[in-house]
């Protein structure tokens, strides 16, 4: 077989040659004005040396100059020309006594518009339309239907291996685009977060892990429509990608974080919404296990988890700064109103959907840290004192004052069950034997972890309560599965 290509002339795009006798087959000349394209691109080719044998001309559309833009409509075209162009030779396929080798070379002439498509495209959005029609609409039925309804089944005349080869050096480049594509998006999308790091509404908050995570399902997508095996390198890729911008990111918002953190405003939207980025990357990746090797979605997992613990502990050191400061005013006589905490409380949190999971976290820590500091301090006042300062029935106040916690911690988190550990101290005011002590403080160790890893508070309370020294040792270590005191403690305690 020898193939000479040549470009003919518009007024004469045969689809068949001439024959020894000179008798010419049906002429195809397609109008794809409609197309938006430029004249056809033809290219002629012989078939042998014996001149018997008809030649078959391949009439494609020349690509348009602005390719990435008009591809879709072009290979519209090219579906629509190669149907035309075998359908109406169909009939005469057969007598031309070498159907197969004749098929196989217009298949070939197809696959040389192929690779100058390939050569000219370079952005992922165009590589993946040109592959899912190769890869889907190519050697359909949609493409050959009316060739399969005359019983001739061109798609049978493919070189598989040409194909092949095709596919491989598409889907490669495919993937190197998607690699610098990615990179350049989540580039993109952290510098937008940089410029917006002070934006406190639910667009600014969200606007990171939701481009993210819309940007890779987007891609997936698209390789989807492909193959399957496609998804999961595709995916690997930009997870790839995204563990390294993580890595900048993290970094990045450990140093704000730990500026913000000292700042006297006292605001938490950007440490919710760093709470908010890290929980919704991390639940996506999660859920991509089977396409994804375990070792990079563990790296990234690896990189979130100690941001989120980073941005807690700072949530919980301006907090408990916070709380240390109004109730030592307020346990010292300077300031009787509990309220100020608890409006200091309120006012850190926006009243925001968006944060509402990631909140409930948060909320029940600082919680926590109050009622911790709340106890803290009262032990180390006296009743008597307290007795002066606040009321004869010191019992009825921190009732007051716990249900008054219990109330703004549970509007803000509505969703949660919350236990109120203040509440237990006033029901020890009220014991009046050994054995009721013992199993008050027993649900209070149970119940609150910051007092159960608190044995000096332990022993405080205890004392705060009228026991001695002895007697606080002896309940505590008749609670089941307490964590036992060292002797240097109970010295301390002593002293």
């Amino acid at each position: 077989m020898k193939r000479i290509y040549s470009r003919l002339k518009e007024s004469r795009t045969p689809l068949l040659g001439h024959n020894q006798a000179g008798s010419t087959l049906p002429l195809v000349q397609e109008n794809l004005s409609c197309y938006g394209l430029e004249a056809p691109l033809v290219q002629e080719l012989a078939t042998s040396h014996d001149d018997s044998i008809q030649t078959i001309v391949c009439t494609l559309p020349r690509p348009p100059a602005d390719l990435p833009g008009n591809l879709h409509q072009y290979l519209l075209a090219v579906q629509e020309t190669v149907r035309k162009d075998l359908g109406r030779l169909g009939p005469h396929l057969k007598s031309l006594g070498s159907m197969g080798a004749q098929v196989e070379s217009y298949h070939r002439q197809i696959f040389d518009c192929f690779n100058h498509l390939l050569q000219k495209i370079n952005d992922h959005q165009s590589l993946f339309i040109l592959m899912t029609w190769v890869c889907q609409t190519y050697l359909s039925q949609e493409m050959f239907g009316p060739l399969l309804l005359q019983d001739l089944d061109v798609r049978k005349n493919v070189d598989l291996l040409l194909l092949t080869e095709w596919v491989t050096n598409a889907k490669n480049k495919l993937l190197h685009s998607v690699k610098e594509d990615f990179r350049a998006s989540v580039g993109r999308i952290l510098e937008m977060d940089r410029t917006h790091v002070d934006g406190n509404n639910e667009e600014a908050c969200i606007r990171f892990y939701v481009d993210i995570i819309q940007l890779t399902e987007r891609l997936s997508t698209s390789a989807g429509r492909i193959s399957s095996s496609l998804v999961s390198e595709v995916r690997e890729i930009c997870f790839q990608e995204l563990l390294n911008m993580l890595r900048r990111y993290k970094d990045e918002q450990m140093e704000l974080l730990e500026k913000k953190t000292k700042m006297d405003e006292r605001e938490m939207t950007y440490f919710l919404k760093t709470l908010k980025t890290c929980k919704e990357i991390k639940q996506h990746v999660r859920t991509k296990t089977a396409d994804v090797t375990r070792s990079l979605l563990q790296d990234i997992v690896a990189v979130l988890e100690p941001m989120e613990a980073f941005t807690l502990t700072c949530v919980k050191k301006m907090m408990s700064k916070v709380a240390k400061s109004l109730l030592k005013s307020y346990f010292t006589g300077k300031n009787k109103q509990f309220f100020y905490l608890i409006h200091k409380v309120k006012t850190c949190f926006p009243n925001e959907k968006w944060c509402q999971d990631v909140m409930e976290k948060v909320v029940v820590e600082i919680y926590n840290i109050i009622a911790h500091t709340y106890l803290t301090y009262l032990v180390k006042v006296r009743q008597n004192k307290l007795t002066n300062c606040w009321s004869p029935n010191i019992g009825q106040t921190v009732t007051e004052d716990a249900e008054l916690l219990h109330d703004t911690i549970s509007e803000l988190v509505p969703s949660v069950d919350l236990l109120n550990p203040i509440l237990k101290v006033t029901e020890l005011l009220e014991c009046d034997s050994h054995d009721m002590v013992l199993l008050t403080m027993g649900t209070l160790l149970q119940e609150f972890p910051l007092l159960r890893e608190d044995p000096v508070l332990q022993v405080a309370l205890l004392r705060w309560n009228g026991l001695s020294v002895w007697q606080a040792r002896e309940v505590l270590e008749a609670i089941p599965g307490r964590r036992h005191s060292t002797s240097v403690l109970w010295y301390c305690c002593l002293a």
